[in-house]
């Protein structure tokens, strides 16, 4: 019989062999994301060189209203966000590791007011995506921890040194040469942080590529989720198209185009995909926002996010039977999946 000493110590062996414990583990339990459920704020500050206070305060009532219908639903909503309000003409976005939607004003063709609204509520729509996966999948939870961690990195590094992330091996030498050069500055200990990030970057990129979770599906799941959700406040089912769709352009000619105005108008009654096509996170999903759309049309709000919160129903039921050997769905099995389950649900 084995002594318990003994025991005791083969059992830390197995530990140090499955953990890497000098280096942090993501894990739900340990982490202050799980009071996300307990906040009531969602934009902690918005940000405008370009709105006056009236717009300003236009686009808070939005969020309010987003913030409302989600008391009503099983999950909680996106918390601390930033709202960056640009000018730029740039699409907008939600950068998950710094927590902040950036959104565009574009008053200055028609529908300019929806077009915007569509584009703000579609990148908390991926804020919502995120929020979510947090709270329900363990899996994704490790991957967007990693991720944020990541970006956060790249983001400084590229910001603070102002090098391609893979030329820092290089700037390491050009730094101790300058150290040489010019005793005033301290060089050592700029090339002791430099060595530091760069090391945590490999490391965190080696991580990412070791989940190996199937990341063009989850791209796609967010995207359906966001557009899903601007037609769910909205109320119109060409709302993504409105938010996309520039007026002063003739596009008629442009099957391309044409081809990813059509993948987010959720009006159309699409039967069939082209499989030859390659991979597009917006478009892939066509199938089951033709499907959703039918059952969205004419419902009142209420109706609208109970559909929403069957779709995040079945995104779970599939995400949380993913691991670590989980491979990419084709086009004919992402959407089947989705209708399938929505419809068992009768919907």
């Amino acid at each position: 019989m084995l002594k318990i000493p003994f025991l005791k110590f083969m059992i830390f062996v197995l530990l140090i062999l499955v953990f890497d414990l000098n280096k942090p583990v993501y894990s739900k339990t340990t982490s202050p994301s799980n009071i996300l459920a307990e906040k009531k704020s969602t934009i902690k500050k918005i940000i405008s060189n370009s709105l006056e206070e009236s717009q300003i305060n236009h686009v808070k009532n939005w969020i309010k209203k987003s913030e409302e219908l989600l008391k009503n639903i099983n999950y909680s909503v996106p918390t601390d966000l930033s709202l960056v309000i640009e000018s730029s003409g740039e699409m907008g976005r939600f950068e998950s590791w710094n927590n902040t939607i950036y959104s565009n004003v574009r008053t200055d063709s028609p529908n300019s007011i929806e077009r915007e609204l569509g584009e703000l509520l579609h990148e908390y729509g991926h804020a919502i995506f995120n929020t979510i996966m947090m709270q329900k999948s363990d899996l994704i939870y490790q991957y967007l921890m990693y991720y944020n961690e990541y970006a956060s990195l790249t983001v400084g590094l590229m910001k603070h040194y102002n090098y391609d992330i893979h030329a820092i091996p290089t700037m390491i030498e050009n730094y101790i040469k300058m150290g040489e050069l010019n005793k005033a500055h301290d060089w050592q200990q700029d090339l002791i942080e430099l060595k530091n990030a760069k090391n945590r970057y490999d490391e965190l990129e080696a991580k990412l590529a070791n989940l190996k979770i199937p990341l063009n599906t989850l791209k796609a799941y967010s995207e359906l989720v966001a557009d899903t959700w601007v037609v769910v406040i909205l109320g119109n089912l060409k709302s993504m198209r409105i938010a996309l769709e520039d007026p002063n352009e003739i596009i008629d000619s442009d099957v391309n185009t044409n081809a990813k105005l059509e993948a987010r108008d959720y009006s159309l009654n699409k039967k069939s995909f082209d499989t030859n096509k390659t991979f597009d996170e917006y478009e892939i999903s066509s199938l089951t926002k033709s499907f959703l759309g039918q059952r969205l049309e004419g419902k009142s709000l209420s109706e609208r996010v109970r559909i929403f919160d069957l779709l995040i129903e079945a995104i779970l039921k599939d995400v949380n039977n993913w691991n670590y050997s989980t491979s990419e769905k084709s086009v004919l099995d992402f959407n089947k999946f989705l209708i399938d389950f929505m419809e068992k649900s009768n919907l």
